[in-house]
């Protein structure tokens, strides 16, 4: 390592870090994980080296440097830790819609022409919610919480079970954790996760349709 490392390069070193031991170390949820290593909390954390890959020279660089240093490492470690957030939230939102895609086609109460009746509305609850993003990214003015709330309400009516906020967890994040640009970018990760579960839709659709799959 050179001794000459920026403040963008640590604050990589450490976000690349921070990602791989809340992914398969900390034992928390990985966005309570990331929460526990914001950019607030950074030179807290940065007491142990492990978080900047136990790198002498680095360790020597926080060491000597000076209060301006710091506050340019925040900066720029905030940059990669919001990216990650955003990225996080529209994960958890995919997996919350995934859940309710899944739901109905688990559901032994119905049978397979509710199921496609079920699926064709989800469908078309995703594809709004689809254009909606769509068009806030082309704005690039993001849809507010409340916006996407109206969305997820009605993706999960079209699980047959009443709203309980399964998707309010990561909305409140979303709304109140996220800058401007990282709301946009966690709306652009969901839109590519929306079209491939459309696609998944479509497919079973296609398949209790030709009586190939039974439940």
């Amino acid at each position: 390592m050179s001794s000459d490392l920026s403040p963008q390069d640590i604050a990589g070193i450490v976000e690349d870090n921070v990602r791989a031991y809340c992914a398969n170390i900390s034992g928390d949820s990985y966005i309570n994980c990331l929460l526990g290593h914001s950019p607030e909390q950074l030179q807290d954390f940065l007491q142990v080296s492990d978080y900047y890959g136990n790198d002498e020279k680095i360790g020597e660089i926080l060491g000597n440097a000076n209060l301006d240093f710091w506050k340019t490492l925040e900066s720029e470690y905030e940059k990669v830790w919001m990216s990650d957030f955003a990225n996080a939230i529209a994960d958890g939102l995919r997996d919350q819609i995934q859940w309710v895609y899944e739901s109905i086609i688990d559901d032994d109460s119905i049978n397979n022409e509710e199921k496609v009746n079920r699926l064709k509305a989800l469908n078309d609850a995703l594809d709004k919610l689809g254009k909606a993003i769509l068009n806030a990214l082309k704005s690039q003015k993001p849809l507010s919480g409340d916006e996407l709330r109206k969305y997820t309400e009605d993706i999960v009516k079209n699980a047959g079970m009443s709203y309980e906020g399964n998707f309010d967890y990561y909305l409140d994040y979303y709304e109140n954790s996220l800058t401007e640009s990282a709301e946009l970018e966690a709306l652009d990760t969901l839109l590519d996760s929306i079209g491939n579960i459309m696609n998944d839709i479509d497919k079973t659709i296609k398949e209790y349709n030709s009586q190939q799959l039974t439940y």
